[in-house]
């Protein structure tokens, strides 16, 4: 296959699987015939494609390849057209880097100076690079957070920087972070009424309110279940319109299965696989509760019978499933990944959060 039919089949597949299988192999059959500008590009896309629409586990496993073959090639030539562009995607490894228990804070730390250096030496500001030191830290150090964003806050923008509406949610989670809901709110309005949006936005800011809001209504505060349900529905058509925040569907499933246990069947039914194929263990953790939750709907039933994927972990044919085994499943590995976590940060904030959840599901 030449390299016009795999682009022209790769922006005409809408699923994103099946793209990321084209783009692999367009980038193993360039590796295979050392053709430099094909090892790059068809990477940068799969690691975009990952980012938006997929899992971010994925972005670790390739971009060091693509800064491997970056580097050689600048030591060859002198220069790389595709610098900007590497720069650019390397944030990402320190965006989503405190999603990973595998990834400890001595290896962000590396992560963070070896992007700050090569941000200074091609004149870039670092300033989006202390945003993410700060989202790092929420959940491990609370001071040296709130230091990054004041970093973050004092650097200059540049053409390298994030835009304004991700920008402004970096201050939402900031607010929020302080439990200052009400210049969390005035910080997001902005972003909420369309004045600022982009590839991601309003949707993971959305996706933040509906998550702080989840976790109210958890440890018993009613009055956020309305607000919760309006953004519950705005985030499920983005979702089901653009395919990007996926991690939030987990939300979706909470707040359903607390509030509207009518409309939480159906959505597990159709993203249970996500669990399954999901690695990043941020998204595994908060789905594995939305599941647990839906679960609890159907107390007093020792048997369920559903249409789940052949595919799914404990598919049975006569589609009729054990409650308290598929609860065990999904609470094992929530306790899994919170130990881990919790392990990295030095911290109990995610057992405390599971804690918060077993009590009132499986009480």
């Amino acid at each position: 296959m030449d390299r016009i039919e795999i682009d022209n089949r790769i922006e005409e597949t809408e699923s994103v699987t099946e793209r990321l299988a084209l783009m692999r192999k367009a980038f193993e059959e360039a590796d295979a015939e050392q053709d430099y500008d094909a090892r790059i590009r068809y990477r940068l896309d799969y690691i975009h494609d990952c980012c938006f629409y997929y899992d971010t586990t994925e972005i670790y496993l390739i971009f060091p390849q693509v800064l491997r073959l970056h580097d050689e090639f600048v030591k060859e030539h002198g220069y790389d057209a595709f610098t900007a562009e590497i720069l650019w995607d390397y944030k990402w490894l320190l965006e989503n880097a405190n999603e990973f228990y595998q990834i400890s804070v001595k290896q962000f730390e590396t992560l963070f100076e070896d992007c700050k250096r090569r941000y200074m030496e091609n004149n870039y500001s670092p300033r989006p690079l202390y945003s993410y030191r700060f989202t790092f830290y929420l959940n491990i150090d609370k001071e040296k957070s709130m230091e990054s964003y004041q970093n973050f806050l004092m650097q200059r923008r540049d053409w390298r920087s994030d835009c304004h509406a991700c920008e402004r949610a970096k201050e939402v989670q900031y607010f929020l972070k302080l439990e200052q809901f009400e210049k969390a709110a005035k910080a997001a309005a902005p972003v909420l009424d369309g004045q600022l949006d982009c590839a991601e936005q309003p949707e993971c800011t959305i996706g933040d309110f509906l998550r702080y809001y989840n976790e109210k209504i958890l440890a018993g505060d009613n009055d956020y279940i309305d607000p919760a349900g309006n953004l519950c529905e705005q985030l499920r058509r983005i979702i089901d319109r653009k395919g990007t925040a996926t991690s939030y569907m987990s939300e979706i499933l909470l707040y359903y299965a607390m509030e509207k246990p009518e409309k939480a069947l159906a959505y597990y039914k159709k993203h249970h696989m996500y669990f399954e194929e999901v690695k990043n263990p941020i998204n595994r953790f908060h789905f594995a509760i939305g599941a647990i939750a839906f679960l609890a709907n159907l107390r007093g039933k020792e048997t369920y019978k559903m249409e789940l994927s052949p595919e799914f972990f404990m598919y049975r044919e006569d589609d009729t499933y054990d409650v308290k085994m598929l609860t065990g499943y999904y609470m094992d590995k929530a306790r899994e990944i919170a130990q881990k976590m919790d392990e990295r940060n030095g911290t109990d904030a995610f057992a405390k959060h599971l804690d918060m959840a077993a009590n009132r599901f499986l009480e």
